[in-house]
């Protein structure tokens, strides 16, 4: 009995090492996704800032080709 209970101490360890290296993992998944989801909201603005210019330099171009024709 005693024979089995040497036995499973190492396979326990063993599993639970592999736990800890897991979580570690995902640990680090999560910054990595968070960092990402950051980076991700940083692009979205800059590129609806750069949206939001063309569309007033496009609005003022047809107001002022309008603007020509009505003269």
């Amino acid at each position: 009995m005693e024979n089995s209970k040497e036995n499973q101490r190492p396979i326990l360890v063993k599993i639970a090492n592999q736990l800890l290296k897991d979580q570690q993992d995902l640990d680090s998944l999560a910054v990595q996704l968070s960092l990402g989801k950051a980076e991700a909201k940083d692009k979205f603005r800059e590129v609806k800032s750069e949206f939001k210019e063309k569309l007033q330099d496009l609005k003022n171009t047809i107001s002022a080709e309008f603007e020509e024709g009505k003269v």
